[in-house]
């Protein structure tokens, strides 16, 4: 999920990472923040989940509860946004 565009990569492809970026910052703003954050810590931000464990003050656990929670809310919400549905 990172914006790593390739340096490479001709106009046109970075336009399309840059709006695949743009849409799934989209997709997470649906989400409750319990979630979200434990995604952009993840995935954003690199954290392991111990370090999102000691950040938020909770369980390591309860940070692998939540990652998944999440992405089971996150596959329909892209999978829809891939379809083109609104």
């Amino acid at each position: 999920m990172k914006e790593n565009a390739d340096k490479g990569a001709n106009p046109a492809q970075r336009f399309e990472q840059k709006e695949q970026a743009t849409a799934i910052r989209q997709i997470l703003e649906k989400l409750p923040v319990k979630y979200r954050e434990v995604i952009i810590m993840m995935y954003y931000q690199d954290l392991t989940t111990k370090e999102i464990a000691e950040v938020l003050k909770i369980p390591e656990a309860s940070v692998r509860t939540r990652l998944r929670r999440a992405k089971d809310k996150l596959t329909p919400l892209l999978q829809k946004e891939a379809l083109g549905y609104e």
